[in-house]
């Protein structure tokens, strides 16, 4: 795997509080995130999900059920951590015998008993311990016994059978017919291939043919609930395929934005997409990261995007700063910080380091002393809300402290005729 992040000089500059996913993100990508984990036996991501109330019968975009996203072979598992997510999942509720669009249980993505080895505490035992249907079939009669020797090819379409083993897990070195029809989601087996990761397999990933599902979404869409990717897969990416627009008003920057997925955003950045798009909500990328409460997506994109474009007639800081939103505000501060050191970059190289030019003049464009509307900077509507660790965010990029608001007010004076005593600490402290 190769990290395509943005580059981060100072990221232990201050803190970053993460508390947890924004109750502004909508369920339905709450419960991609938390079939990402299901996907990775992440147990710990898992847990929180369910705490936030994701069912633990979620199904993914082609009908596969949590469970069985557990059992299914991808390459970011950690399978020491199958056993224990399974239990939890079945433990919090889930269907035992939850089927896909095949009819497939969780016993069908269960592998056969090695002989002389203990089956205890394997997944197969752990389903039939706890009384999974081990007499179910298929849809086409097949029962988990018939998978574990493959499925029969006279049993069902072959349209079906090659989906079937690229959902359940089990594609590799099957041929795929060229002729092979959309799935029932009108998704392409392409697209199918980049959301589930399994693009080591082919080599025509990198340069997948332009299709769009009845969604008007590509392959990239179905890439950006994935945190993980081969080296290759982004290897090349179209800007004019990158570009294009979903039935929503999403580009494929806009979906990677409202997943936090830094990694495509910043090779969808450097590919030159647009960031000035906006979707049928009036809202660009980097309002949907900012509104989410993201760090580094918001980060990537303040080194392309326009830090001071208002959607509705307020600026992304202004934004940040009504929610309470302490990480996005902390990647602006980040941002603003980081160009001293730019400076220092170029400074030994002045020739060169023309990457680093680039990404000092974006971020300079960041101006944490604008005013809004009421004419009140970023740290005076902090200091209004009582935010103290967005307050102390703020001070770190040295914000200026004594402008005046237009009733005349400074931040000061707002902290002292509410009694913040802390905010005054804050902006009086040397």
């Amino acid at each position: 795997m190769m990290r395509l992040g943005f580059p981060l000089l100072l990221l232990c500059a201050f803190a970053v509080t993460v508390l947890g996913e924004s109750s502004r993100i909508p369920r339905w990508i709450l419960e991609e995130k938390f079939l990402r984990a299901c996907g990775e036996a992440n147990l710990e991501t898992i847990k929180r999900f369910l705490k936030l109330g994701i069912s633990p019968d979620t199904k993914d975009r082609f009908g596969q059920p949590c469970i069985h996203r557990v059992l299914r072979p991808e390459t970011n598992k950690s399978f020491e951590g199958v056993a224990p997510t399974l239990i939890h999942l079945l433990d919090a509720g889930a269907d035992i015998n939850a089927t896909n669009d095949f009819g497939s249980t969780a016993l069908f993505l269960t592998t056969r008993p090695v002989p002389g080895l203990s089956e205890k505490g394997t997944p197969l035992a752990i389903l039939a311990e706890r009384r999974a249907d081990l007499d179910h079939k298929d849809k086409w009669g097949q029962t988990y016994r018939d998978a574990w020797s493959g499925y029969d090819p006279d049993a069902m379409p072959r349209h079906d059978m090659v989906w079937r083993y690229l959902i359940e897990g089990n594609l590799r070195f099957r041929d795929i017919p060229p002729d092979l029809r959309p799935y029932r989601n009108s998704a392409t087996f392409m697209m199918a291939v980049a959301y589930y990761g399994e693009a080591y397999q082919f080599s025509i990933m990198p340069r997948a043919p332009v299709e769009f599902d009845s969604n008007g979404e590509s392959y990239l869409f179905y890439m950006a609930s994935r945190t993980k990717f081969h080296s290759f897969e982004l290897a090349f990416i179209d800007r004019q395929h990158a570009e294009s627009r979903s039935a929503s008003g999403e580009t494929a920057l806009i979906r990677a934005s409202r997943f936090n997925n830094d990694l495509l955003v910043s090779k969808l950045l450097a590919a030159g997409v647009r960031t000035d798009v906006r979707d049928k909500e009036g809202l660009t990328a980097l309002d949907y990261s900012v509104e989410y409460d993201q760090f580094l997506t918001t980060l990537a994109l303040l080194s392309r995007a326009d830090p001071n474009s208002a959607a509705s007639g307020e600026a992304p800081i202004f934004r940040a700063i009504r929610n309470g939103n302490a990480n996005a505000v902390a990647a602006f501060v980040h941002a603003r910080v980081m160009i001293p050191t730019l400076a220092a970059a170029i400074k030994t190289d002045p020739l060169g380091k023309a990457a680093e030019r680039k990404l000092a003049a974006a971020l300079r464009r960041i101006d944490l002393d604008r005013r809004d509307a009421l004419g009140r900077t970023p740290l005076i509507a902090a200091v209004e809300k009582g935010d103290h660790q967005i307050v102390q965010a703020l001070l770190k990029a040295k914000v200026k402290t004594d402008i005046r608001d237009r009733s005349g007010n400074t931040a000061l004076s707002i902290a002292k005729a509410a009694g913040n005593g802390e905010i005054v600490r804050l902006l009086t402290a040397k």
